[in-house]
């Protein structure tokens, strides 16, 4: 999806998503885990799951149809695009 939306700044943008996810992964679980030892399990499931909800229209608004793009110039088979796929009710039960 980066490559789509930024080709001109793929580089920077990749860095920098890999960037933010080595940061999640470094203080994510100490977070989670002081979280989880303060309140115990219902306060993350339901704060994560409220946080997860409100987010869902921002989400859903940076999913635009421009992602649908195809690069292969095969045009036999069926076109399976991103939306095409988060709207499978397996992948979004799977998500």
């Amino acid at each position: 999806m980066v490559s789509i939306k930024y080709p001109e700044q793929l580089q920077a943008k990749i860095s920098l998503l890999e960037a933010a996810n080595g940061a999640g992964l470094f203080v994510g679980p100490i977070f989670g885990g002081l979280i989880y030892e303060f309140t115990h399990f219902c306060v993350p499931f339901f704060l994560f799951t409220v946080i997860s909800w409100i987010l869902l229209p921002f989400i859903s608004r940076s999913l635009t149809e421009d992602l649908d793009r195809d690069d292969n110039p095969d045009n036999t088979r069926e076109r399976l695009g991103y939306i095409k796929l988060l709207k499978h009710k397996r992948v979004s039960f799977a998500g």
